[in-house]
């Protein structure tokens, strides 16, 4: 009594890419134990001991090395044995027979074909003596065709056989059939009335042998008439095809009487006829029945054939002669055949399957009655010489059939192919040593382990006998690859039987490697058969204890990164990648050994990888026997596959999740506790402030823009679920995005985390003109913005170029007064608006001397400072304030104005303050008498040398101006000093220099002086 075991774990082996159906099946007494299943390229362990493999499908088998042998039927239902599959009754060879029918424009149909055998074509020593084993076939190679041996003989290895083929297509040298031989144990299966159906009255081989005597001795086989033979008749006789009858000395064959329906009008006969003189003696007759009835043939003198038939039924007229050409050759076998369509009333002559000639009989002839019929002798003379298959047809045949008829008799109708074998008599299986090599994972002893008895070793098999053998033979390595040079060991013979065991004592005397020496097997199986009968594996089965305990040691040290090339993630921290990368350190397990890994990942604090692979997607390893959900067999698992993210898949969420492993050994035993790492998943992005604020004019200074965003309120940036961690920004749309540690990466931990941030002249650059700084958001999980927010940053450290197109009106005055107008530059930053003019007249532009106006024209004047040549010089200063002196334009006017007359009346008065000496001098003077073009000012001169302006001017130095008519000095010292004055005009044309004035500051008292001691009175006298 067998059982199945109940499953208790289950293990996939990834090694295995074989389909193999595992069936455990333990006699009674031994404990439950487990299956392993090999299907749809991967094995199934249901780990308990004792453990057993079973190979019984198609696939497995086909993984194998195969040497003569062929695998048949599919799935459960495969076997291995040896190529080719035995022909009928189980022979072992076979030859394919091709017609050339080409010249034929008839489909043959029941057509008899000869078969002409001799060591030319054919080895006699693969046959029975007398040809009993020989089976001819349709060429589908399975639809038996009858068959009659004429003669057999393998001491001189020659042979003919009729076989009835159903249809030979016209036109075609295609169309055969197969001839089997070779089995000692057979018996004939020949049915030569098969062979001659229906359509045939008789058919005489004439192959009796030499002396053959006596009633009914010659054989008929259509068998619808015997054949006695009158004395003198010599059988075994050379034939055209074998032997043949010799009627010269003899009266012929009787067979009796016979009449229809056996003998009809339509009608073909056909006989091989070698003659030794058609001319003596006279007339002879080849076969006679009734000359006035249904027919006899007479060989003339002058080697034609006369066939008379007449309606009289009997050896009397009235008879028609129906004479061929010239036929008959002595010493020649000639091909005779005669038609006659009772139809057309027609008949037809044929020598050696050509056609000799045809004519037309009487409506009223045949008349058929009962009549003897003898072979090679009649109303005349016996046949001077021998006859060979001779044949009576009930049909009119066509020329194509006379034609194909002649072309079998001759053996020029048949090509004879090489011998096959049916099956070959030798041949091999090995199991893979390869990826599908035949995994036991873990075998710590045949059988049950324990029980010398036990079974270790199991196989069904077919069609075994002595003569009929597989030999089963085993070797055990670590690897597949290591089995190629490990020893074969021969298990045993299969001879009986449909079962074939091994016990483990059988086995262990083996000495072939268990435990982790002897993780793979390969089985070997040697098939010998020479009888027929083909050999079959159905299946085998390997008995052993294996592995039913977890892992030693699970994996440790899980670590996670955001990728396989990103950053390292703490244990509880955010994380954004959809592909995330985890590997830890691997576990161990001495028996079996680690298959890899069951993996969870979900939300569920309690979620066991044993039975559960949370939101994992697509195990890269067979499931199959295990309760894991999700295996890998590596220290890593990298999310960038996408078959292992299953859907749903991470998603954003405050809650944390959980990774979590335990290791799988390859008998599918999985450890206890898990090994986990929590973390929290966010890939939502966060959103933006509402805005920026920034400068909104031109700065010429980067640290003078300073940006801000709102960090409170509706309008802050907001995350929900990992917080908001920091900013960015990034100035240009092709610049790098920093924080405030500036490491232009885009670094997650490079972030602004208060607002505002001033910019920077050692990490930030900016453009002359408009800046676009770009801002993004940063959440906890390094989630970006999907937008980001901007602002413009006006910046202009370049001064603009000088304005265009200065003029001035009029060029020339003789009165001090002048317009000018000018055009912005054509180089500019910012707005036009905010550019203002520098402009200076007889000085080039300086930071000192500048005179602003915001706009592009001046109103006339008095611009000019000198008279005669004056230069206007103009500058453009920009809103930034950049501003470049030297990069000005200008332009040239004169003032033609005349001087003003002398200032008269020169005066000089003290006006010192003697108390507190403070020496100062006032100068005053009248105006002139001719003011000219108008006077501005008074230029005032002085010297300290006693000296005339008129005659020593160079001894004096201006003082000072004014436009009023009094010059206060003051600074002296007490000494004489002397003025003169110039009146000027606007252009700075000047009068001669005035008298001089000379003056001494000395000062007076404005109040009486202070009595320091009492006046006395001394030495008075009157």
């Amino acid at each position: 009594m067998k059982k199945l075991l109940p499953i208790t774990k289950r293990i996939t082996l990834p090694e295995w890419e074989f389909d193999i159906v595992v069936a455990v099946l333990l006699f009674v007494g031994l404990v439950a134990g487990s299956m392993l299943t090999l299907s749809g390229g991967f094995p199934q362990i249901f780990a308990d001991s004792p453990t057993s493999i079973t190979l019984t499908t198609d696939t497995s088998y086909s993984q194998g090395t195969l040497t003569n042998t062929e695998v048949s039927g599919t799935g459960t239902s495969g076997s291995i044995q040896l190529a080719g599959s035995a022909g009928p009754d189980n022979t072992l060879y076979r030859k394919k027979l091709t017609f050339d029918n080409s010249g034929q424009s008839e489909n043959l149909t029941n057509f008899p074909v000869l078969v002409t055998l001799s060591s030319s074509n054919f080895d006699f020593s693969k046959v029975q003596n007398d040809g009993d084993d020989i089976r001819f076939t349709d060429s589908d190679g399975s639809t038996l065709l009858d068959y009659d041996i004429e003669s057999f003989d393998s001491n001189t290895e020659e042979a003919y056989i009729w076989v009835n083929i159903p249809q030979i297509d016209q036109s075609s040298d295609t169309d055969h059939i197969y001839m089997y031989y070779g089995n000692d144990s057979l018996t004939s299966a020949e049915n030569p009335t098969g062979i001659w159906d229906e359509d045939y009255s008789m058919v005489y081989h004439l192959n009796e042998s030499s002396g053959t005597t006596g009633v009914d001795s010659v054989i008929d086989s259509t068998g619808n008439t015997t054949g006695t033979p009158s004395s003198g008749i010599s059988f075994g006789e050379t034939g055209r095809i074998g032997s043949s009858a010799d009627f010269s000395s003899g009266t012929g064959i009787s067979l009796g009487s016979l009449g229809a329906p056996l003998l009809t009008d339509d009608v073909t006969i056909s006989f091989w006829m070698n003659v030794n003189n058609y001319t003596s003696p006279s007339r002879q007759n080849p076969f006679e029945q009734a000359y006035g009835g249904w027919g006899t043939m007479t060989l003339e003198t002058n080697s034609r054939i006369s066939w008379f038939f007449g309606s009289n039924g009997a050896n009397a007229s009235p008879y028609g002669s129906h004479q061929s050409n010239n036929i008959a050759e002595n010493g020649n076998w000639v091909y005779v055949t005669a038609v006659r369509d009772g139809t057309s009333n027609t008949y037809s002559w044929y020598k050696n399957g050509t056609y000799l000639s045809e004519g037309s009989f009487s409506t009223s002839y045949p008349n058929i009655q009962s009549r003897p019929f003898t072979i090679g002798d009649g109303y005349v003379n016996p046949l001077n010489g021998k006859i060979d298959e001779f044949r009576v047809a009930k049909q009119a045949r066509s020329s194509d059939w006379v034609a194909a008829s002649y072309l079998s008799d001759t053996d020029t109708f048949i090509s004879y192919g090489s011998e096959e074998t049916t099956i070959q008599t030798v041949g091999s299986w090995s199991s893979p040593t390869n990826s599908n090599a035949i995994n036991l994972i873990w075998n710590s002893g045949w059988g049950d382990g324990s029980t010398g008895s036990s079974i270790a070793f199991s196989a069904d098999v077919s069609n075994v006998s002595a003569s009929s053998t597989i030999t089963f033979k085993i070797r055990t390595a670590s690897s597949p690859s290591q089995l190629n040079s490990a020893t074969f060991q021969t298990i045993g013979v299969a001879t009986s039987g449909t079962t074939f065991t091994a016990t483990k004592d059988d086995l262990d005397s083996l000495g072939i490697p268990i435990e982790g020496l002897g993780t793979y097997a390969q089985i070997h199986a040697e098939f010998s058969q020479s009888n027929g009968l083909n050999p079959t594996i159905n299946s085998f089965t390997l008995y052993y204890s294996g592995d039913d305990t977890g892992p030693e040691s699970n994996a440790t040290l899980v670590s996670m990164k955001s990728s396989n090339d990103g950053n390292s993630i703490n244990e509880n921290d955010w994380v954004s990648s959809h592909q995330p990368y985890f590997s830890w350190t691997g576990g161990a397990d001495s028996q079996a050994g680690l298959k890899g890994y069951c993996l969870y990942l979900g939300t569920d604090a309690a979620g066991d990888p044993a039975t559960s692979k949370g939101l994992l997607g697509t195990s890269p390893i067979s499931l199959t026997g295990s309760t894991c959900g999700f295996i890998i067999n590596a220290t890593n698992i990298d999310f960038t596959t996408t078959s292992y993210k299953g859907s749903p898949w991470l998603i954003s969420s405050t809650n944390s999740y959980y990774f979590k492993i335990k290791a799988i050994d390859n008998a599918n035993n999985v450890s206890t506790t898990a090994e986990s790492f929590t973390f929290k998943f966010d890939n939502t992005p966060p959103t933006n402030p509402s805005g920026l604020s920034a400068p909104q004019g031109f700065l010429r200074n980067i640290e003078s823009f300073t940006i801000a965003w709102p960090t409170t309120g509706d309008a802050a940036a907001l995350d929900a679920h990992s917080q908001i961690k920091g900013y960015q920004y990034m100035i240009g749309s092709s610049g790098s995005w920093h924080g405030s540690n500036h490491l232009g990466t885009g670094e997650c931990n490079d972030i602004l985390t208060t607002s505002p941030y001033v910019l920077d002249t050692d990490y930030d650059t900016l453009q002359t003109g408009d800046n676009t700084l770009y801002f993004r958001t940063i959440d906890t999980a390094c989630n970006v913005s999907a937008t980001s927010v901007t602002a413009i940053l006006k910046y202009n450290a370049d001064a603009p170029s000088s304005p265009q197109d200065l003029t001035v009106t009029p060029i020339t005055n003789t009165s001090n007064s002048f317009a000018f107008s000018w055009q912005k530059p054509d180089q500019f930053q910012g707005n036009e608006s905010g550019i203002s003019y520098c402009y200076t007249v007889n000085a080039l532009p300086t930071q000192t001397n500048c005179t602003f106006t915001s706009n592009t024209t001046l109103s006339a004047d008095a611009y000019a400072t000198q008279p005669g040549e004056n230069i206007f010089y103009v500058v453009a200063k920009d809103e930034a304030g950049n501003i470049n002196y030297g990069d000005f334009i200008s332009v040239k006017f004169t003032a033609n104005t005349p001087a003003p007359g002398i200032a008269r009346n020169v005066d000089v008065a003290d006006i010192s303050v003697k108390t507190t000496e403070n020496w100062r001098l006032a100068i005053a003077w009248d105006e002139p008498s001719n003011i000219g073009a108008g006077i501005t000012k008074y230029d005032v001169y002085r010297s300290t040398t006693e000296s005339s302006c008129s005659s020593v001017f160079g001894a004096f130095n201006l003082i000072g101006s004014t436009a009023g008519l009094t010059y206060s000095d003051s600074g002296l010292v007490q000494q004489d000093y002397y003025y003169c004055v110039k009146a000027c005009d606007s252009a700075n044309n000047c009068s001669a220099v005035s008298s001089t004035a000379t003056g001494f500051p000395d000062g007076k008292y404005t109040e009486p002086a202070e009595i320091i001691s009492n006046p006395t009175a001394t030495s008075i006298t009157t």
